[in-house]
């Protein structure tokens, strides 16, 4: 029923230009050829190498990575709960407008990793995710201090 590791790669298609756009090595990480088995793994001594990372490390990856999940679940429904006072403040009546702050933030979280994607595999998934995270956080606080209701709605895209 169940298949392991090694059945599972040897049925899976091997494609003609496979052999002509792998790389062999990259900054950080080699790849080995084994009669059709290819093993990725990191040189001595590099840093971003998790394995040799220390257990207080470790754990403070998974912890970040959490509250970063997190995060972005409270942010999208968090002004929900403030609709009534959002709306007193702006002096916002209709239903409909009530209910953007969350929609134009959905609107943003989908095309967001449309946009992000690529350029993470391009630029690597560090720098793009502290460029995001510190535009995400800025634009979080421009919601606080927004001066009308069309600013507000414009930094929930962001």
């Amino acid at each position: 029923m169940y298949q392991s590791a090694e059945t599972f790669v040897a049925r899976l298609p091997k494609f003609d230009f496979e052999e002509t756009f792998s790389r062999s090595t990259s900054l950080h990480s080699t790849v080995s050829i084994h009669s059709n088995e290819r093993t990725v793994d990191f040189k001595p001594d590099v840093f971003e190498n998790a394995e040799k990372w220390s257990t207080a490390k470790k754990l403070f990856a998974v912890c970040t990575s959490l509250l970063i999940v997190t995060n972005s679940a409270i942010s999208s429904s968090l002004p929900g709960g403030a609709v009534v006072y959002t709306a007193v403040h702006f002096q916002v009546t209709s239903q409909q407008q009530l209910a953007l702050p969350m929609s134009v933030f959905l609107v943003g979280y989908i095309f967001g990793p449309l946009a992000f994607g690529p350029l993470s595999e391009t630029y690597g998934r560090r720098i793009i995710l502290l460029i995001t995270f510190t535009g995400y956080t800025i634009f979080t606080l421009a919601c606080a201090l927004a001066p009308s209701w069309p600013a507000l709605l414009v930094f929930r895209f962001f």
